[in-house]
């Protein structure tokens, strides 16, 4: 258990905490804390490291505000955590702790304190949280009163919207008079460390790259010590608003899974991977054009990861990343990482839906990990075999078994589209089910031998018959041959 004072902090000003604390605790104590590690109980780093889901070394206790405990001690109660915890924080009421409760000192504390939104973790932890609340850097509430600021030399029109870590306006430069997207981090817990680093990281891995699928960034500086930049401003909404639950045609979907692709190509080229491609980060312009943004979570290619996404930290959107991001080995994420996410995204723009999603984020990360998706001609028989063969390639377990990059699977998509033959083959059920096997051990072993025994079983069985036979039409042949000499005779 962490210290106190490096603990649990309460603070009503910070965005999205509340609905933070209502994904860490109402979305995952209201089961059974047994719940086979695949609930948010799980979600201190401690207790995600004994996790089979996740595979990998997480921080060091010593580092660590244990949420598990408070969450045992209700769940042992007997109470409904949506009723006695939830609730009256998000209604701004005091909450009665026993002196004598079995929650840790500090989360006690904080609960009593009315209107303040409990707040607790690492700032790994945390961040990890509110982007899987969040789900991207669209949407939030929005701040009254921002028009009319000055940051830098841009005069700001209005807020388009706020994430876990950062808010954009949409702004004016005072002087050049164009209109820019303004990001700036968010004053409090994110102004410094792991999520100060992926903030700056965005703005120098968007810097250089120049490139009409990729938000372009034009300068940066700080107002008030909290770092800002300015980014092209795409007059449209994002492709996940855009498809609102509904499957796009096959050729429009390939397209623009084509075009985007092509432009992470060069990013790839030029050093830089996305790690969080999603729909939610592809803005759509009023010509119906795609461009890549929110490279919050990008990493230089063969580059070192930071301390803010080092191994064993598990950082993205469940639905769309792939299993070696989804165990938390980010040394093993590459341009085909950002590849399978691609396949994602076509995924659910022909089906409607992504190829893994549940109502908790744990258990999609599991699913990503240990299941196949269901084939999208399952979903919406409609879509060409061939598009579907394209997206199940990219979505492949093994990376190996994927589009050696971007472009070859831009190229395959671009047959598809000139009606060409694809270079992607579908996988046979030999295949599916080796790979089956290879993932689920487990259950494959005993099954196997079962399966042999079975068979071994049905040979002997079949010998044993083919001798008796054999056998009982050599007497009947040497009967026949006794009858005729006596006959003869």
């Amino acid at each position: 258990m962490a210290s106190s004072d490096s603990g649990v902090k309460t603070g009503s000003d910070r965005p999205g905490a509340a609905a933070g604390l209502q994904t860490l605790v109402a979305d995952s104590v209201s089961q059974p804390v047994t719940d086979a590690g695949a609930t948010l109980v799980a979600a201190s780093h401690e207790t995600l490291a004994e996790t089979p889901v996740f595979g990998q070394p997480r921080l060091a206790g010593a580092d660590v505000t244990v949420l598990a405990q408070p969450a045992a001690a209700v769940a042992d109660a007997g109470q409904t955590v949506q009723k006695t915890i939830v609730d009256p924080v998000l209604a701004g009421q005091p909450i009665a702790v026993d002196p004598q409760a079995t929650l840790v000192p500090q989360v006690a504390a904080a609960m009593a304190n009315p209107g303040d939104t409990l707040v607790g973790g690492p700032p790994e932890l945390e961040d990890y949280i509110e982007t899987l609340n969040d789900g991207g850097s669209q949407g939030g509430m929005k701040e009254t009163g921002a028009a009319g600021k000055v940051i830098g030399d841009y005069e700001i029109l209005q807020e388009l919207g706020r994430g876990g870590m950062g808010v954009v306006y949409k702004a004016r430069h005072r002087i050049l008079k164009r209109t820019v997207a303004l990001k700036m981090i968010l004053a409090g817990t994110h102004s410094s460390g792991p999520a100060l680093q992926r903030f700056l990281a965005e703005a120098r891995a968007v810097a250089h790259l120049q490139h009409p699928g990729i938000v372009q960034i034009f300068d940066m500086g700080q107002q008030d010590g909290l770092p800002w930049f300015s980014l092209e401003f795409v007059d449209g909404s994002d492709l996940q608003k855009q498809l609102d639950g509904k499957p796009r045609e096959a050729r429009s979907a390939a397209q623009l899974v084509e075009t985007v692709c092509r432009a992470m190509q060069y990013a790839h080229d030029n050093g830089i991977l996305h790690r969080d491609l999603k729909p939610a980060n592809i803005l759509m312009d009023s010509a119906g054009n795609p461009k890549v943004t929110d490279f919050g979570l990008a990493k230089e290619v063969d580059g070192e990861a930071s301390t803010a996404t080092r191994d064993g930290t598990i950082m993205g959107s469940p639905s769309y990343m792939p299993p070696e991001q989804a165990r938390g080995q980010i040394s093993a994420v590459t341009a085909k990482s950002d590849q399978y996410s691609m396949g994602a995204v076509l995924y659910q723009m022909l089906t409607a839906r992504p190829p893994f999603i549940t109502d908790r984020p744990l258990e999609t990360v599991m699913q990503v990990i240990n299941n196949e998706p269901v084939a999208p001609r399952q979903l919406q028989p409609g879509i060409p075999v061939d598009l579907e063969t394209i997206c199940l390639k990219a979505l492949q377990k093994d990376p190996v078994a994927r589009y050696e990059n971007c472009a070859a699977m831009a190229d395959d998509l671009r047959r598809f589209l000139n009606g060409e033959p694809i270079l992607a083959r579908p996988i046979s059920r030999v295949q599916r089910a080796y790979r089956w096997c290879r993932r689920n051990p487990r259950i494959a072993v005993p099954s196997g031998l079962a399966g042999l025994f079975i068979f071994l079983t049905a040979l002997i069985s079949s010998w044993a018959w083919a001798v008796t036979s054999a056998q009982a039409l050599q007497i009947a042949d040497e009967k026949k041959n006794v009858e005729e000499q006596r006959d003869e005779a």
